[in-house]
């Protein structure tokens, strides 16, 4: 024979190590695939959530950037709580206008009462003035023998990234 003649055994031989390759080279890419794919749905799902935060935020103000909160509040009925913070805004700032209310948690069938009690106020320049003269007076609130603590009401962003 010649040395440059392919025998039908060297042709089958190559036939079957190029499979092998292709095959183990379509196994590599198919598990890239999939791991890409996972990635991608990973990505995807955090900016669907970055999307809703945004549609969230430009749907309107915060108004926690309005409000105070007043926590701390352990005992006492809803009126009580809004009758005390009430009266420590009306005694250490009259003249100022504010919406007073409880923070509730739960299903509308069975809201409960947290620890924190709001002040909502024109804007947020009255709040700042108003929080800066709280500090700078060091003035405080109690109620049932307990201090209560006074900060400005967290927005939706930061509450989103505590821990329930």
């Amino acid at each position: 024979m010649h040395k440059d003649m392919v025998t039908l055994e060297a042709l089958k031989s190559t036939k079957v190590e190029l499979l092998e390759h292709f095959e183990k080279t379509i196994k590599k890419i198919e598990a890239k695939s999939l791991e890409l794919e996972k990635a991608n749905a990973e990505l995807r799902s955090r900016v669907d959530a970055l999307e809703a935060k945004i549609v969230n935020l430009t749907a309107g103000p915060d108004p926690a950037f309005k409000r105070l909160s007043f926590i701390g509040f352990k005992s006492g009925s809803d009126l009580e709580r809004i009758a005390c913070v009430s009266n420590f805004m009306s005694s250490n700032f009259p003249g100022i206008t504010v919406l007073v209310g409880n923070i509730m948690r739960g299903p509308r069938s069975a809201r409960v009462l947290t620890t924190i009690v709001f002040v909502e106020f024109a804007d947020s320049d009255v709040r700042n003035v108003v929080l800066s003269q709280i500090r700078s007076r060091n003035l405080s609130s109690t109620f049932g023998g307990q201090t209560v603590k006074i900060k400005p009401a967290l927005t939706a962003v930061i509450g989103s990234r505590m821990w329930p």
